[in-house]
């Protein structure tokens, strides 16, 4: 498949699971993936029926399983306003990886673009890997600080994380 959408959840963000669907599919259609970090059968059952269903432990292992040459994720926490498609061509870079920073200049991971065999997901995997003390977003820090990437930086429209309201134009917030 070209181009594809992913999400994972557990047990305790089985909340957002329909809203989170509720909104994507008011303004995408493309397909879904949804990943199972330990959620519940009725919840795994619920994704089978809207989507595909892949089982991994973390986002840093579940990236690198996309079926997808595209690939849009974004945390289930996510409420998504408008159309993500301009996110695919944001990922059309040397190294095939989108993200959004920080006021602070974190990347913040809740939204990625990237292409099928991007080196930054495969690096990011293999960094997991060796520094498992570290969560997913700090590993993915330190690796974007220690290597030179080419990659996209993709404005807060499409990563809303303020503490304010969410401009009109913005494509994708965190839910309140």
């Amino acid at each position: 498949m070209s181009k594809g959408v992913m999400t994972g959840c557990e047990k305790s963000q089985e909340k957002f699971l329909k809203p989170w669907f509720e909104n994507y599919t008011k303004h995408n259609d493309y397909p879904v993936t949804f990943c199972d970090f330990g959620m519940s059968e009725k919840a795994a059952a619920w994704c089978k029926q809207n989507g595909t269903l892949l089982k991994a432990k973390s986002k840093a292992f579940a990236l690198p399983k996309s079926p997808y040459e595209n690939t849009i994720w974004t945390d289930i926490n996510c409420v998504i306003k408008q159309t993500i498609g301009p996110l695919f061509e944001m990922s059309q870079v040397k190294d095939g990886f989108a993200i959004s920073y920080s006021q602070a200049q974190t990347p913040l991971s809740g939204v990625i673009a990237f292409t099928q065999n991007s080196p930054v997901i495969s690096s990011w995997q293999e960094w997991c890997i060796k520094n498992k003390n570290g969560t997913d977003e700090s590993n993915l820090s330190l690796l974007l600080k220690e290597n030179a990437f080419q990659i996209t930086q993709f404005s807060e429209k499409y990563h809303w994380i303020g503490p304010l309201k969410a401009p009109p134009n913005t494509a994708i917030s965190l839910a309140c």
